[in-house]
């Protein structure tokens, strides 16, 4: 697409008119800009704080954790006395193709919620250059805010197998190991979730495809 300049077919940038100009170019660079899409596998919740999650035909995604999920904050901190607005560690988010990759590897029949995850999705790839500051987009209406990978543990590992820490990370290019576990995100809108969904992935530094 040709660059438009000012002068070319176009007002001023201080007029009106030009204005409008500018808002309608940086509207087309947004729509040209890649954007990665996938789909929302499973949405899994459970009473306890233990392996597994369970998958649900419906949840309700709020700042203080899932609706029903152990890991959830209370809305209301007991000690300060003040509502939750952001908890870092609302949501876990694993991608579907680390769960068949593994079930392929090692000869497991791991199941939606068996990673102990409240977000399983396809089509984002492995999820390992997925950075803090990120966004997942709902088309039902939640935002996520990616806040930090989420590292294979113990608890994993006893309920898995003994290779699991290892079959979920990667070597790149210069040997620095990219996890595999998924992701822990913060809910900036709050609403319901449903397998089915479109997922957008929204980059924190456009550049980055």
């Amino acid at each position: 697409m040709k660059a438009v300049k000012w002068g070319e077919g176009c007002p001023g940038p201080s007029s009106e008119r030009g204005k409008k100009c500018q808002r309608r170019i940086t509207f087309m660079d947004e729509m040209a800009r890649p954007v990665k899409t996938g789909t929302v596998v499973a949405v899994c919740i459970s009473p306890a704080r233990d392996f597994p999650k369970f998958p649900q035909l419906l949840v309700h995604m709020a700042v203080h954790g899932i609706v029903g999920d152990a890991h959830a904050v209370a809305p209301i901190n007991p000690v300060s006395g003040t509502r939750v607005v952001r908890y870092l560690r609302a949501v876990s988010i694993v991608a579907d193709e680390v769960r068949q990759d593994l079930n392929a590897t090692l000869g497991l029949q791991l199941q939606p919620g068996q990673f102990n995850e409240n977000l399983l999705v396809a089509g984002l790839g492995d999820l390992s250059d997925i950075e803090a500051g990120d966004r997942l987009l709902l088309s039902g209406g939640v935002i996520l805010e990616v806040t930090a990978q989420n590292f294979p543990c113990t608890k994993l590992q006893a309920f898995t197998c003994p290779g699991i820490i290892q079959a979920t990370s990667k070597k790149v290019y210069d040997d620095t190991l990219m996890n595999r576990r998924g992701l822990v995100a913060a809910v900036v809108q709050s609403g319901p979730a449903r397998p089915g969904e479109i997922v957008i992935l929204e980059r924190d530094q456009p550049k980055r495809s």
